[in-house]
């Protein structure tokens, strides 16, 4: 195993890791060794035997999910090590048009915004005590 990224037993949410890139990236960080907690609205089934990952339902289009989830992560690690704001909806078109279906475009800032803000929040004390993922 290529342990270059130094991420045994790291606490890694990955958002978006049912399929395609994210599911690649879970692929590859259990590879490393993490511990991935992977959120998302659909099943996360391909790892569920896997002692160092989780799967958490979560529609980041809602905070109080986003919320719960990284609550919950925290509750049962005591820390988070990292985050993966993969999530999102694919369409054929371009990120910003106008004539795309209404929500797809907000989905998809919304939930990275949502992730991005609400879990640094939380790792703050974390951080403060060194949240380097090699420290």
């Amino acid at each position: 195993m290529n342990t270059w990224l130094n991420l045994k037993d790291k606490i890694i949410i990955v958002t978006g890791g049912a399929s395609g890139i994210g599911l690649a990236i879970v692929d590859e960080l259990l590879s490393q060794g993490a511990n991935v907690q992977m959120s998302d609205i659909h099943g996360g089934d391909k790892h569920q035997d896997r002692d160092n990952y989780n799967f958490w339902p979560t529609d980041i289009s809602s905070a109080s999910e986003v919320n719960k989830t990284v609550d919950s992560i925290i509750q049962r690690f005591g820390r988070i090590d990292g985050l993966v704001n993969n999530a999102g909806v694919n369409f054929p078109r371009l990120l910003v048009d106008e004539k795309a279906p209404s929500g797809r475009y907000e989905l998809n800032e919304g939930g990275f915004r949502k992730n991005g803000q609400y879990q640094p929040k939380r790792r703050v004390p974390d951080v403060a005590g060194g949240g380097a993922p090699d420290g």
